[in-house]
This record gives structure tokens, C-alpha cells and sequence, in this order.
């Protein structure tokens, strides 16, 4: 007995130096890559959800009606000292986000490390046993090691990585003891903080309550566990959704996104993917309250109503054609599982490219689930563990599916992928010379699976998004030329712009992005050109033609801006920027008349802006209407008390 102690505390000590080597080879590796990956433009120029999460770390909740995203990430970024709001078109020095970084670095440290333990304390004797163990147990964490999404969002600034190490700290607690009191309190805990990054993941509950309720405890031991755990949950959730619920005057969840995904998965234009469900400023507007409010033909949406409106569309639609929903949901199941990588808001190529270093992280996500399904399909019966993850996988991936697709939201997923398959791996190792049967079901499983994880019929979505991830590519290296003058990387990000509008001429996106790199190469004719011809192919012209209204004013053309802003108002009856344009252009050619009616269509139609009233206040000053001008000028200071334009006007009108 003593004997077999001394040689269980010695495998210990083994496996814990083991560890510590490893994880100590894995830090010096990130020490190298890490500052290689910050001077890339894709490091240096955070777009779409990254600024959306940095914008949230200065400000959490900017126009006090509530949290809109993770209350939680945006406060990571803050503790880490990487809080910042990205100017616009400007790069963020590298430095400045190394806090979070770094947090991250840590994160995928510790998910390797969970993934260890967890395979440790699984694959042990009686189920393997001999020289092998201490290296078949590393198989998981391995797999974690060679996917390279999981480093790509190491670097970037989204909450994948801090979500994806909370689950795994949440299945190694499950592998735990499960008589302590500590079970349910700390798994809990843990599954409510991982539900203040992504709500979808509060499913996993399921698996520790039928853990509690399958136990031997007693009747009464168990209702009290269950109750721990569920207020263990919600003790994470609680600051967040008293904060919502306070100003929205109703119960309120810890974010008030939820209904907006609702309805990009669910509503009339969905396809399993995302899709742009509205026109507007998505940084400044996320939820589409002007949207919902110019629609709707109401003065003003709050946060709250935004969200409970996109929820009772969603739900009309779903009401309307439930087989179509159930038929979305079961396609986009299967894409959470099938092997294309959708890389179109992180481009894997262009990270490959200007971080060779990723290329020893090279494991393919189809590769992983075929492992993974081939794994738990031949050994769940051997290995109770097995069944644990493949249920909390499936659960993940029911939950997730409600909504939509999107490659980052696979990247939770890889832990039990991980799992499955290098348990499933380490056991046919371990197995295949005494039992051969375990080798044929996991040949079968792998082939099965296969069919599950080619992409069927989605070569044309494939190709759609191709353009995407250029023009992703390419406004990261416009910003970085134009802020540094850089005539290499402007032309690098023209050329990407060209090549994303000559797969997909229908975006306006590119077009825009593709004129104005070329402005800043002062090769202005023919960024005149590309709107031009834009114009012409592109249905949603309006921000294309806004670009060419802007770029004839600035090149002196008036005419040719009038022209066009007038041909825009016919179109866009309402829009404000080309109403206060062609107010101007109106005015330098001394229609007043004509300019008055239209910067009175600006206050009408966004009592808003302040550019309606200045543009009034101006014109009837100029016409002889001074005392009229007087009250223009107040009502816009109304409005937007701080504006200089207006103060200095009416100023020098009532001294």
C-alpha cells in the first residue's frame, strides 16, 4: 500500500513538471510570436466588433440605457489597461493593446493546461496505463495547440479566447469531486461569468444539474444543490441585469442584443449566416434605434424598445413559417460542424502571410471534428467522460444554432472537439493491439463524419465572402497608408480593393473603400472614375454617391456635385448628409430660395442635427431675415447646446 502510494505521488510530481516544461515552451513561443503579430495591420487596426468592445471599455454603457454587448469583455480590456476608443482611420499603437493581449496569451495558457489535467485525470488506469500515458495524455491540449484560429484570436480583440478558457475551466470542474458543496458553487460561478461573454453557453447548466440529480445523494442533498448552482449562475448575471432592467423599467437580462440576433437568424433575410439586417452607423447605433425609429416613424427608440421590437419581428417570422426555422436551425447545426473555416473577419491567409510563425499552428477545423466524431462514436460507451462532452457539444451547438454562424463562434467549440478527439485518439493507441474492433469503429466514425463536414453546396457562399475578406484586408492597410503616408501600403490596399470588387461589383463597401485609397494617392481621377462606375452597379448607391458628392466639392466641381446630389435627393428623399450638401452647393449659386426649402427638409426630416438649423439660421440671415435666423439658431442650441457654429452665429446676430 505504502509502495503504491510512493509511486502514485511520484507520477504526480512527473506529470507536474512535465506540465510546468510544457507550458513554460508554450509562453517562450507566444514571447516570439507575440511581437511579431503586433505589427501587422491586422494587430494596428481594429475593425467591426473590435472597436465595438473598445469603445465599450471607456464607456460601458454610452447613452445609459443599458448594456448592449458583454458587460464583461469590455471591462477585461479596462483591468488590462487596453481601454481606448479608436480614432477614426487611425491605427492603434500595438502598446496599447498589449494588456489585453497578454490577458489573452494567458487564457489560451490555461485552456492548454485545462485540456491536460482534464485528459489527465480521465486517462488514467485502469483505462490506459504504461510508459505512454504521460504523452498520450498531452493529445488534447495538442490538438488545441495546432488549431490556428484559436492563435489568430489570441491576438485579436474579441472574447473568443476568454469564453473558450471559462468553458474548459467549467469541464475540468465537472471531471471534479461532486460530493463538496463546491461542485455546483464553483461551477456556477464559473458558467455565469462565461454567460456574461455569450449567453448561449448558460445551456452547459444542463450537464452539471443532471450530474446533481444523477448522484447518490438524497432527495432533499440534491434540491438544495440544484438550488446552489442555479443561484451560482446567477450571481455573475445579477449587476448586469439589475443595470438593464433599472433603465428599461422592465426585467432585463445582463445584455440587450439578443433580439437583434433573433432576428438576423431567424427573420426574412436569413440564411444561417449573418446577414445585414439594417443601414446605419453600426458603430455609433448598433442596435439600428435610428433605423428602427425612421421605419417606424417614431420621434426616438430606446435600447430596450430596439430589442423588444427585432424579438417580436423575429418571432412573427418564426410563427409564420416554423418548418423554414426548424430547417434554418438544422442547417446552421450542420455548419457549426462542417470543415470550411469561415475566416471572413479574420483572415487566416493574410495572418499566415505576415506572420509566417502561424504556420506551425496548421490543424484544419474538419480535420478536428472527424477526430473528434470518430472518438466519441467508438469509445463513449468505454469512456463515460466521452458522453459528458459530446452532450455538452451538442448542447452548445443546439443553442448556438438558434441564431446564426459566424466563424468565431466556433472557436467555443474546440475544447470539446479537443477532447473527444484525443481521447478517442489516446484510447485506439492505447487499445488497438489487444482489440482490434476499436480500430474498424473508428475508422467507420472518422468516414461517417467525413460527409458531415464537407461543404456541401456552399462554393457560391464561399466565393461571396472571398471578396469580404479582401476588402477586410484592404481597409487595414488604407488606414495604416494614410496615417503613415505610406504610399506601399496604399497601393497594397488598392489593389486588394480591386480584386474584392471584380468578385463581387454588387457591394458598395469596396467601392468606397477602393476611392478612397486612391484619393489619399492623389490619384483623384480615377477615384472619381470607380464611384462613377459604382453608381452605376451597385443598388445601395447612397453612400457611394455621398463619396462623390464629397470628392467633386473638395476638387472645386460644383456643377457636377450639384447634379449629382440633386439626382441623390430623388432617390434618397430624406438622407441628411446630401440635404445639407446640396443646401450648400444650392446656396454658392444663389438659389436661396431653393436652399431654404431644402435645409428646411433637413430640420424637418432630423430635427436632430444641427446642420439644418445653422444651414437655416445662414440662409435667412443672408436674405434679410434676421429676427427668423435669431430663432433658428436658438432652436439648434436646443438641440445640441455645445455647438460652436451655431453659438458664434447668433452671436454676432444679437450684439
Amino acid at each position: 500500500m505504502i509502495e503504491g502510494s510512493g509511486q502514485k505521488a511520484a507520477s504526480a510530481r512527473y506529470a507536474l513538471i512535465i506540465s510546468a516544461l510544457v507550458i513554460c515552451l508554450l509562453a517562450v513561443w507566444w514571447a516570439i510570436l507575440l511581437p511579431r503579430a503586433e505589427r501587422t495591420v491586422f494587430a494596428r487596426v481594429p475593425v467591426l466588433d473590435e472597436v465595438f468592445y473598445l469603445d465599450r471599455s471607456v464607456d460601458p454603457d454610452p447613452d445609459d440605457q443599458g448594456y448592449f454587448v458583454s458587460p464583461l469583455y469590455p471591462r477585461l480590456i479596462a483591468w488590462s489597461g487596453s481601454s481606448v476608443s479608436p480614432a477614426e482611420d487611425q491605427p492603434v499603437p500595438p502598446a496599447r493593446l498589449r494588456g489585453i493581449r497578454l490577458l489573452h496569451v494567458a487564457c489560451w495558457l490555461g485552456t492548454v493546461l485545462m485540456l491536460f489535467l482534464i485528459s489527465r485525470r480521465v486517462l488514467s488506469p485502469p483505462v490506459m496505463a504504461g510508459r505512454a500515458l504521460p504523452y498520450l495524455v498531452w493529445l488534447p491540449s495538442l490538438l488545441f495547440v495546432l488549431y490556428r484560429p484559436a492563435a489568430i484570436f489570441t491576438m485579436t480583440i474579441l472574447l473568443e479566447i476568454p469564453l473558450t478558457f471559462l468553458v474548459t475551466l467549467f469541464l475540468f470542474l465537472l471531471m471534479g469531486p461532486r460530493r463538496s458543496w463546491l461542485f455546483p458553487v464553483l461551477t456556477g460561478v464559473v458558467l455565469g461569468l462565461a454567460g456574461l461573454l455569450r449567453g448561449t453557453v448558460l445551456v452547459l447548466a444542463v450537464l452539471p444539474l443532471v450530474m446533481i440529480w444523477t448522484g447518490a445523494e438524497g432527495r432533499g442533498r440534491r434540491l438544495v444543490a440544484t438550488l446552489v448552482l442555479v443561484l451560482a449562475v446567477l450571481l455573475p448575471l445579477a449587476p448586469g441585469s439589475w443595470h438593464n432592467s433599472q433603465r428599461a423599467q422592465t426585467l432585463k437580462g445582463p445584455t440587450l442584443n439578443g433580439g437583434l440576433n433573433l432576428y438576423i437568424g431567424n427573420g426574412p433575410q436569413a440564411n444561417g449566416f449573418y446577414v445585414e439586417p439594417m443601414r446605419g452607423d453600426r458603430r455609433r447605433d448598433p442596435a439600428g434605434r435610428g433605423f428602427l425609429a425612421q421605419r417606424l416613424s417614431l420621434s426616438t427608440v430606446t435600447l430596450s424598445q430596439a430589442d423588444a421590437i427585432w424579438t417580436e419581428e423575429a418571432l412573427t417570422h418564426m410563427r409564420q413559417a416554423p418548418e423554414r426555422v426548424l430547417g434554418l436551425w438544422a442547417k446552421k447545426f450542420w455548419l457549426f460542424l462542417q470543415g470550411w473555416d469561415m475566416d471572413q473577419l479574420t483572415p487566416q491567409e493574410g495572418w499566415r502571410q505576415q506572420v509566417p510563425l502561424l504556420n506551425a499552428h496548421f490543424l484544419p477545423y474538419g480535420i478536428l471534428v472527424c477526430l473528434a466524431m470518430a472518438g466519441a462514436l467508438a469509445t463513449w460507451r468505454k469512456m463515460k467522460p466521452m458522453g459528458w462532452w459530446l452532450t455538452g457539444l451538442l448542447l452548445l451547438v443546439a443553442a448556438q444554432s438558434v441564431f446564426f454562424v459566424v466563424g468565431r463562434y466556433r472557436l467555443v467549440l474546440v475544447p470539446f472537439l479537443c477532447l473527444l478527439a484525443g481521447g478517442g485518439l489516446a484510447y485506439l493507441l492505447a487499445k488497438v493491439p489487444t482489440n482490434r474492433r476499436i480500430l474498424v469503429a473508428w475508422m467507420l466514425g472518422g468516414a461517417l463524419t467525413l460527409l458531415i463536414v464537407f461543404p456541401w453546396d456552399l462554393q457560391a457562399v464561399k466565393e461571396r465572402w472571398r471578396p469580404l475578406v479582401l476588402a477586410n484586408e484592404a481597409q487595414r492597410w488604407s488606414v495604416v497608408g494614410r496615417a503613415e503616408n505610406s504610399r506601399a501600403d496604399l497601393e497594397q490596399a488598392a489593389l486588394l480593393y480591386q480584386e474584392s470588387v471584380e468578385h463581387q461589383p454588387d457591394s458598395p463597401g469596396p467601392w468606397v473603400g477602393w476611392a478612397v485609397t486612391l484619393e489619399a494617392l492623389d490619384r483623384r481621377g480615377e477615384a472619381r472614375e470607380v464611384l462613377q462606375r459604382a453608381s452605376l452597379q451597385v443598388d445601395q448607391d447612397l453612400e457611394i454617391r455621398r463619396q462623390l458628392v464629397g470628392l467633386l466639392l473638395a476638387d472645386g466641381l460644383r456643377s457636377d456635385a450639384l447634379a449629382q446630389a440633386q439626382a441623390l435627393l430623388r432617390k434618397y428623399p430624406r438622407d441628411a448628409e446630401t440635404l445639407h450638401n446640396t443646401t450648400v452647393l444650392l446656396a454658392g449659386f444663389g438659389n436661396i430660395k431653393q436652399a431654404l426649402v431644402t435645409a428646411g427638409q433637413l430640420v424637418e426630416f432630423h430635427p436632430a442635427d444641427p446642420r439644418g438649423y445653422l444651414d437655416l439660421g445662414v440662409l435667412l440671415a443672408r436674405s434679410g431675415h434676421p429676427e427668423e435666423a435669431v430663432e433658428a439658431f436658438r432652436r439648434g442650441l436646443a438641440v445640441d447646446p455645445g455647438h460652436a457654429g451655431l453659438q458664434q452665429n447668433l452671436e454676432l446676430l444679437t450684439r
